[in-house]
């Protein structure tokens, strides 16, 4: 290994032996570089590569802290290249309908009425939005279905399932006078489907979603 990487692997061995977690402080530089046998400048590349994957943050005066242990947005830097790839499109629909479909029961178990009064308020909305808002308002919906289901690594998918989708213009459909309603309605269904805590239902309408956005 380099300097470098042997840095990176004692970092990642002193993050880990001391328990840190998300929020708690790191030493100072001069204390890191002591404790691992290290220049200041090493150190600064190891710490970089941890900043770069979101592990590390840092603050004005207070230094650096832990700022998440699993992956906020793993595809953020890939997603401007993705935009013009057509089978890329197809294949993160794919994974929409794969990982929609998948959440089901643990959306039937976790859902309140707070939240499907949000969803609600949401797909009504689509019915007087123009287009770029309804794109918008589309991604906030799915994307609160992800929250709902409270689970850590899902939400790093989020960036890609959903707001991957409202920037590209390939998938904005022109505005035809029953588009609103139509998107509208099938969010709508989706509601009540969780109202009743109907997997089955629910199920069919995430294929039917997703079929009739794909053509």
């Amino acid at each position: 290994m380099t300097t470098a990487e042997s840095v990176i692997k004692s970092l990642e061995s002193f993050i880990i032996s001391n328990s840190l977690k998300p929020g708690m402080s790191l030493p100072s530089e001069h204390e890191l570089a002591g404790s691992l046998g290290v220049s200041r400048n090493i150190l600064r590349e190891g710490l970089q590569y941890f900043k770069t994957l979101g592990i590390i943050g840092t603050k004005p005066k207070t230094g650096g802290y832990i700022k998440s242990l699993t992956p906020l947005n793993p595809f953020g830097g890939y997603m401007p290249f993705m935009h013009n790839n057509n089978k890329v499109i197809r294949e993160i629909s794919q994974l929409r309908m794969i990982i929609e479909l998948g959440i089901v029961p643990l959306l039937i178990k976790n859902i309140s009425k707070e939240n499907i009064e949000r969803l609600q308020a949401i797909a009504l909305q689509m019915a007087k939005a123009h287009r770029v808002s309804r794109r918008r308002l589309e991604c906030e919906f799915h994307s609160y279905m992800l929250e709902i289901v409270n689970n850590e690594l899902l939400s790093g998918f989020k960036p890609l399932l959903t707001e991957f989708f409202e920037n590209n213009n390939m998938l904005r459909e022109e505005d035809e006078e029953n588009i609103p309603e139509l998107m509208s309605n099938s969010h709508m269904a989706i509601v009540e489907a969780l109202k009743s805590k109907d997997e089955e239902e629910l199920r069919r309408i995430t294929r039917a979603h997703y079929e009739a956005y794909m053509r």
